[in-house]
């Protein structure tokens, strides 16, 4: 008699993160938070929460375990550098702490501040209190089965990717359940969509269907280099022109679109402090009836 065999009610990294974990991952980001932002916290717990939140990041980038896609997102899914540098600038902070090396404690922050941690400990605080449904921009999202990793489902959505993962699994048609692979943030989820499927339509199986036959990591290359071609980035970078601290505004210099300008709204101030020509920045473009405009800017080491 043939054993039974079970399967999974989550695709691969889609799995519900569990209230264990979510204890954790909550008292890690938040004792890491106060920890970059200059509070005082137990050196024990500090010491705890930064091994947790390593794990937290490690998870993401190995993208072996069952709930590693929901911490990814959670953490508003950064790009894969950011992730690994984060970890290691992590590793490097605590083992600075253990020897009470100053000096090495402060350049492992400056590294994580330069990832933009705060920003992706923000993003996990601000899931927890619910998915954001009026966010700009959309996903484009790549899944996957672990019993045929090279057969692909390739799409769009405008919510959280974990969302429209959940309502494809729960076809009447779906006996295992999809996982993400990769997920892109795009501008206009729509027209990546277009561009994409147009990109890997050799490899495409049916033509009124979202399914393509390729290696996971060829259709990641192809789609990345796509959306930066066709400038479809969430998104866009340059490098800074000018920017007058005095008067809060500056210019940014990019290479498609020109000149930039860039008031010191659109920025955070401890960002702001270390603008200066020459530095590169990523930033979301916005236009108006003055013409293109940048808003949230970061510094980027890309």
């Amino acid at each position: 008699m043939n054993e039974k065999k079970s399967v999974a009610k989550w695709g691969f990294g889609m799995s519900p993160i569990s209230s264990q974990m979510r204890q954790r991952y909550d008292e890690a980001v938040y004792n890491v938070s106060r920890l970059m932002n200059g509070e005082e916290v137990d050196s024990q717990v500090v010491l705890e929460s930064l091994s947790e939140l390593k794990g937290m990041f490690s998870r993401y980038i190995r993208k072996d375990q069952w709930d590693y896609a929901m911490v990814g997102e959670e953490l508003g899914n950064p790009p894969a550098r950011h992730a690994r540098l984060i970890a290691n600038d992590l590793l490097k902070l605590r083992r600075a702490l253990v020897a009470n090396d100053t000096d090495s404690a402060e350049q492992a922050k400056r590294g994580l501040e330069e990832n933009s941690i705060l920003k992706y400990l923000e993003n996990y605080e601000a899931t927890k209190q619910g998915p954001d449904q009026n966010r700009d921009g959309g996903w484009i999202y790549v899944l996957s089965t672990r019993e045929q990793p090279n057969i692909l489902k390739i799409g769009r959505t405008s919510r959280q990717v974990s969302q429209r993962s959940k309502e494809i699994n729960a076809a009447t048609g779906v006996l295992i359940p999809f996982g993400a692979r990769y997920v892109f943030r795009v501008k206009d989820p729509v027209e990546a969509e277009r561009e994409v499927h147009q990109a890997l339509s050799e490899y495409r199986i049916r033509q009124d269907r979202e399914f393509f036959e390729i290696e996971p990591y060829k259709a990641e290359q192809i789609i990345r280099e796509c959306i930066r071609a066709h400038r479809l980035n969430y998104r866009s970078g340059g490098t800074i022109l000018w920017f007058d601290h005095r008067k809060f505004y500056g210019f940014i210099s990019t290479e498609n679109e020109g000149d930039i300008f860039v008031h010191g709204s659109g920025v955070r101030r401890e960002t702001a402090e270390n603008l200066a020509p020459g530095t590169p920045v990523t930033f979301i473009l916005n236009r108006n009836s003055k013409g293109p405009y940048a808003t949230r800017v970061a510094i980027s080491n890309e």
